[in-house]
């Protein structure tokens, strides 16, 4: 009985369903935190950035475009987000703004309202951020630290008050 599917068998579909599988997994939202309970957000910059350390403090002016240029050149700086309500972002505003989604929406409302400015530019794929950040001299971001990869992102991580990522006490990691 036919199926109506014919099935491709060389090697070349193989390795174009291994690639769609990869980029397919890239595009799923982060998985919830892992069974310890935690996940861990990497900031996040050009390769070229000199800045090689923020506070928390610096995070949140950034993300609420009250610093507005680098320390070190005087370039804007383009803050780059998540997709509101992506589990990502939620984590990231919780740990640096201080602020729930609705909280950080009715700010970026009443800033609006005042004439203070927009919110940074966001999407929702890792694929992207990484992307934006790899080609943008001037952006700044953040990403679970398990998506970037061994060191082949083409980004720049920056510590995050004095600590690295998977170093003790290092502050965007929750639990």
């Amino acid at each position: 009985m036919a199926t109506g599917v014919k099935m491709a068998g060389n090697r070349a579909t193989g390795a174009r369903l291994r690639e769609i599988a990869a980029v397919a997994l890239l595009l799923l939202p982060p998985r919830p935190a892992d069974a310890k309970g935690t996940e861990e957000l990497a900031v996040i910059v050009h390769p070229d950035n000199k800045t090689d350390a923020i506070s928390i403090s610096e995070l949140r002016a950034i993300f609420r475009r009250d610093i507005k240029r680098w320390r070190e050149g005087g370039k804007t700086i383009v803050p780059f987000n998540w997709k509101p309500r992506h589990p990502v972002r939620v984590l990231f505003d919780r740990w640096v703004l201080k602020k729930t989604p609705d909280q950080v929406a009715e700010f970026w409302i009443n800033q609006r309202i005042r004439g203070r400015g927009r919110p940074p530019r966001f999407h929702s794929s890792p694929r992207i951020v990484l992307s934006f950040v790899a080609h943008e001299r001037r952006a700044i971001s953040y990403i679970p630290v398990r998506l970037l990869g061994s060191g082949k992102s083409g980004v720049k991580v920056l510590r995050v008050e004095g600590r690295a990522p998977g170093q003790k006490e290092y502050p965007l990691r929750g639990n």
